[in-house]
């Protein structure tokens, strides 16, 4: 018996440590990605991170991502925002480094953050005060829930299980992708039921996160909005594109003398610029009554223009989607902010303490010099690319199929969450950026922990 109590002992000392070390690996590595905001002096905004941060009635955005942020910021410091989505990254990537990989230690893990904090646009999208950074989180978590539920606790399951639900609440453009992701997964399963490999997949492990999420965004919107949708504004960002690329613009001309249609008397000056036709004082959409207002009409637009001109509105979709895959760009993310004097008010008002780091960051004195940066960036994800698939053709010859599995959903759902969004709306640098370091990690992971594996094989 007292062999066994110390035995018991000893194990519950290593089990200890290791917890230690683990925490210990977290917490550097979401020091590590706090980079870009000491370099930049405070963390970084965006235009409408005010409507994130202070959600409103008349805010088009889902109030989710502000529920989540107020515990962390707590109405005092956006630094709290930026540490607590850096450590909800790294404790992931820790979690998913040590179940693909194998091999991880805190010198490891170290070196895998270190190489993303510098050479991935990871570390500028965890201390972005928006939620970008969750649908690369989405992509890692739905991916134990469908493919490797078997190697996940009951805890492990609920955390995951959480983090995809928030990551759905928190940005319109989630779902959709959640939608093709569960017809991937069931394709997948339904093409290789054959295989051992395959009778592990859950697909349907999806759907309980996307229906919660459903209810609630649409039990949202229909309070606040009096829109039965999952975004009530997402009519309006098609009906710009397709004002934009042309094909409403003929529908209009063809039938605004039987339609009727109030936009109809402002067709000569209809900017076609999707970012004018949304947001400029000057546009006749907000005149009309802006998201909410000219909803039923611009819906009714929209369908009408999709139904005379399908041909037409899929060709613009598919140009507009194959030209996001090239757009990878801090710089157009990042606009100096004293452009935007509504974000130094929001700032003044709610985050007073904090208002003169805002004033001398970098960011909003126009002085973030991201061209190299960006130019660095690319070259690393370049050479990623290459390694990444050098290492999927040598798991596949050693029927390593896990792994293969694994960069398989990793890389097609990141060219999904980019090209998705661009196809709908516009191309913009954000959708590609907030996931392309996802290639980059699975390049240097597989180079960190290959030869370790090798010998423990």
């Amino acid at each position: 018996m007292p062999a066994l109590r110390e035995r018991a002992g000893k194990t519950s000392e290593s089990e200890r440590y290791g917890t230690a070390r683990r925490v210990l690996a977290v917490v550097l590595g979401a020091s590590l990605l706090m980079l870009a905001c000491l370099y930049n002096g405070y963390p970084l905004l965006f235009y409408d991170s005010e409507m994130y941060v202070h959600y409103v009635r008349s805010s088009i955005r889902p109030p989710f991502y502000a529920l989540l942020l107020y515990p962390m910021h707590l109405g005092s410091s956006l630094w709290l925002v930026a540490f607590w989505q850096s450590l909800l990254v790294s404790h992931l990537l820790y979690f998913v480094t040590d179940r693909v990989f194998g091999s991880i230690n805190i010198f490891r893990y170290t070196v895998i953050i270190t190489v993303l904090a510098l050479l991935s646009p990871l570390p500028w999208m965890t201390g972005f005060v928006t939620p970008d950074i969750f649908t690369p989180l989405l992509i890692l978590s739905l991916y134990f829930l469908v493919f490797r539920p078997t190697a996940l606790s009951g805890r492990q399951r609920i955390y995951l299980t959480v983090i995809s639900g928030a990551a759905m609440l928190v940005h319109s453009s989630a779902l959709p992708l959640v939608t093709v992701l569960f017809v991937y997964a069931a394709a997948l399963k339904l093409f290789f039921r054959s295989s051992q490999v395959c009778r592990g997949y859950l697909p349907q492990r999806i759907l309980t996160p996307a229906l919660i999420a459903a209810l609630l965004l649409v039990t949202n919107n229909a309070w606040m909005h009096g829109s039965f949708s999952l975004s009530p504004s997402g009519y309006a960002h098609l009906l710009a594109r397709l004002i934009t690329d042309g094909p409403a613009v003929a529908y209009l001309q063809s039938h605004c003398a039987e339609k009727r249609y109030r936009i109809c008397d402002s067709i000569d000056s209809l900017p076609r610029d999707s970012d004018q036709f949304l947001w400029s004082e000057q546009s006749p959409f907000r005149k009309l009554g802006w998201f909410d207002g000219y909803r039923r009409e611009g819906a009714q637009i929209v369908t009408e223009t999709i139904r005379a001109y399908p041909l037409w509105t899929l060709q613009t979709m598919m140009q507009n989607a194959i030209r996001q895959l090239s757009l990878i760009d801090l710089s157009v993310i990042f606009d100096p902010l004293d452009q935007f004097p509504l974000v130094a008010d929001a700032q003044r008002t709610h985050f007073a303490r904090e208002y003169p780091a805002f004033v001398g960051s970098r960011q909003t004195l126009g002085t973030l010099g991201l061209q190299t940066i960006c130019q660095v960036h690319g070259l690393a994800l370049i050479a990623a690319v290459v390694l990444v698939a050098l290492a999927t053709v040598r798991f596949w010859r050693n029927g390593d199929f896990e792994r293969v599995s694994f960069f398989g959903w990793t890389i097609f759902s990141a060219i999904v969450s980019a090209v998705m969004p661009a196809a709908l709306s516009i191309p913009n640098a954000r959708y590609l950026t907030r996931v392309s370091w996802l290639i980059t990690y699975l390049a240097v992971s597989e180079a960190v922990t290959r030869r370790s594996r090798q010998r423990q094989q």
